[in-house]
């Protein structure tokens, strides 16, 4: 009979993997190559580290903030009109508040997304 075929003797898909120094390494399907791509950059912000997580999820979370914003803010307007200046404030915080996570979600897809575009592409021979 011939030789039984397992998940350890069928080799891995060519592709792009991981190495331990964070780089990547093209594997052709056979061997590895000496091609070599720098890992996927993120950039931090006052603190705050983009380029993580999901594009889905980031533009959701933004377009989320971006829907609820104006409702926050009429709250807050509407409070400030009726002269219940407590609930204006708060309004207004939120309303700040909607608007800081929106631009971070946006701010974090706009990276995911460059990453993504910015890909390695498999090396030409």
């Amino acid at each position: 009979m011939g030789e039984e075929i397992t998940a350890d003797s069928v080799p891995p898909a060519p592709g792009w993997y991981p190495q331990p120094d964070g780089t990547q390494r093209w594997w052709d399907g056979s061997a590895w190559t000496e091609h070599l791509v720098a890992p996927t950059p993120t950039r931090t912000i006052a603190g705050i580290t983009f380029g993580t997580g999901s594009e889905v999820g980031s533009l959701v979370a933004a377009i989320l903030c971006l829907v609820l914003l104006p409702g926050v803010a009429l709250i807050a307007v509407a409070a400030s009109v009726d002269g219940n200046g407590a609930l204006a404030v708060v309004g207004a915080a939120g309303a700040i508040a909607i608007a800081v996570f929106a631009t971070l979600g946006l701010v974090n897809y706009w990276v995911l997304r460059s990453a993504r575009l910015s890909a390695p592409q498999p090396p030409t021979s």
